[in-house]
């Protein structure tokens, strides 16, 4: 039987702090920026916050949409987070400003750096014709206020923080998109404390939050289960990636999930751009690999909100959920055949999520309070408890 788990967990992160010393001396006399220069932002979103406030200043008088601003932010912070990955302490980096250096040579250096370090590492995620397209000014902005920052001591989900001050409202308006509190991923993933060779999937994975923390969970199990041998953590650490399987309905945040823990991990991900909801819609390759009775844990927060209902009949009747049901005797309630007219997306997650786990597995799931209280809802609860326990 499918287990329904419900969702703290706070490491402490042993990472030294760089000191602004070393970037003094180095950097100010030579203008070539180097991995060990850089230094933890002790409040990265508060940087990222600065950043958004200028770009609003710079951009009033334009018709730049909150969208398109985000991706191409999102597309600076990789090249940063790329460029920070692939470089020994004394590299010297690229995403900086160079001594004597214009806006349009600093422009046209990270244009360059995005096209054969970025786009065409991962072909495969970005489109033919994607570049930097934001001007002069607002990167040499950007870039003059995260050069000196290292983005992987600063925060465990760089984009997280990023996608909270950037795009979360844009998000939130347009299809009850919420990004889940970190405090919470981990606790929910600690929680269910998924095995090393586990299955793991997200039905709305949004940038892959969850999907980030289970592989910081099962890395750390690989390096306790395999000490002193390195090559073998490794190869192991790369392999686990694929059994990560990601879903989302938006393609920005499916692609840039995708790329996220690819770039972060060295592996190959399984995320798609689908709707969880209608996997009759699917493409193949995802209709291949995201099948029922599949997964062993599932970690999602998914959209949720009644001005988001899903109506297509089709989509309603896959679900017993989609139906309406009827208080028989003493609290027991049973399915009847008439269908609904619509559904909140987050009701029709539930059954989705019971579908797609194995025998046995284990869901952890962000679900609105209303849900565990009111008595309209108690035929959901009569439908887990059918499929499995409520922990």
């Amino acid at each position: 039987m499918a287990a329904i788990n419900g969702i703290e967990r706070d490491r402490t992160s042993a990472t030294p702090t760089f000191t602004i010393t070393d970037f003094v001396e180095d950097y100010k006399d030579t203008g070539l920026l180097r991995k060990k220069d850089l230094v933890k932002s002790p409040n990265l979103k508060k940087t990222f916050f600065l950043i958004n406030q200028h770009l609003y200043g710079k951009l009033k008088y334009t018709d730049t949409d909150t969208r398109t601003r985000a991706k191409e932010i999102v597309n600076l912070l990789l090249c940063k987070l790329v460029d920070e990955i692939s470089k020994a302490p004394h590299n010297v980096l690229d995403f900086s400003i160079r001594k004597n250096e214009t806006k349009e040579e600093l422009f046209e250096r990270i244009q360059e750096f995005f096209q054969i370090n970025v786009k065409e590492k991962y072909r495969e995620i970005f489109e033919h014709n994607e570049q930097i397209s934001l001007n002069q000014d607002l990167v040499y902005l950007i870039v003059k206020e995260l050069q000196n920052i290292s983005l992987l001591e600063s925060s465990k989900d760089i984009l997280s923080d990023a996608f909270e001050i950037f795009v979360s409202k844009m998000l939130k308006d347009e299809g009850g998109q919420f990004f889940t509190p970190p405090n919470i991923v981990q606790f929910m993933v600690n929680y269910l404390n998924p095995d090393i060779d586990a299955k793991i999937l997200d039905p709305a994975c949004g940038h892959g939050g969850f999907l980030l923390e289970t592989k910081e969970l099962v890395w750390s199990k690989i390096e306790s289960a395999h000490k002193n041998h390195e090559d073998l953590i490794k190869e192991k650490k790369v392999e686990i990636i694929s059994n990560l399987y990601g879903i989302d309905k938006d393609l920005f945040l499916a692609k840039i999930c995708k790329l996220y823990l690819e770039i972060l991990s060295g592996g190959k991900s399984n995320v798609f751009c689908e709707d969880s909801l209608n996997p009759y819609s699917y493409r193949p390759i995802a209709k291949s690999m995201i099948k029922n009775d599949t997964f062993d844990y599932i970690l999602t927060n998914p959209p949720f909100g009644a001005k988001i209902p899903i109506d297509n009949k089709k989509v309603l009747n896959n679900y017993e959920l989609g139906h309406f049901w009827k208080n028989v005797s003493d609290n027991k309630w049973k399915k009847q055949i008439d269908l609904r007219k619509k559904q909140p997306p987050q009701i029709l997650f539930i059954e989705r999520c019971v579908q797609l786990l194995k025998d046995g597995g284990k869901l952890g799931i962000v679900l609105p309070e209303g849900l565990f209280g009111n008595p309209s809802d108690r035929y959901i609860w009569e439908y887990l408890n059918q499929k499995g326990r409520i922990l």
